[in-house]
């Protein structure tokens, strides 16, 4: 049997925070929770304040697990244009890992694409923490 490492993070839209310094349990009745780690408090979420963002499987140039929402660095060879410089968030659309914004660019693509093109990816953020890397005015 074949082993496979799966990784995940909650962002709780609420508190405005990752689950950096807690545990997130989902109980048999399907209710959330999370446990500080160091004061022990148990405190039970919304789920619709929760959101889930999975290890793509890769990591950085710093060996840091890529996760959906994290926004990356690199460049990437578009064929037609040659080497161009991407900075997009990482998400899973279609049944695929990709850099939002360059659906139509690269069609076909998938993150995993533009990672054998080039090893150089870089985390310079996440999507709730650092919006403003992608250039969008909110």
């Amino acid at each position: 049997m074949k082993v496979c490492e799966v990784g995940f993070r909650v962002y709780d839209k609420e508190a405005k925070e990752y689950n950096r310094d807690k545990e997130v349990l989902l109980s048999s009745d399907n209710k959330i929770y999370r446990i500080h780690t160091i004061t022990g408090e148990l405190q039970q979420l919304k789920d619709e304040s929760l959101e889930v963002e999975f290890w793509i499987g890769l990591r950085d140039l710093d060996n840091v697990k890529i996760y959906e929402g994290d926004i990356v660095s690199f460049e990437a060879d578009s064929h037609d244009m040659g080497i161009i410089g991407i900075t997009g968030e990482v998400a899973f659309k279609n049944g695929r890992f990709i850099i939002k914004g360059y659906e139509k660019m690269f069609p076909h693509y998938s993150f995993y694409d533009y990672v054998l093109k080039d090893k150089g990816i870089k985390i310079i953020g996440n999507i709730h923490e650092n919006p403003e890397l992608l250039g969008d005015e909110e």
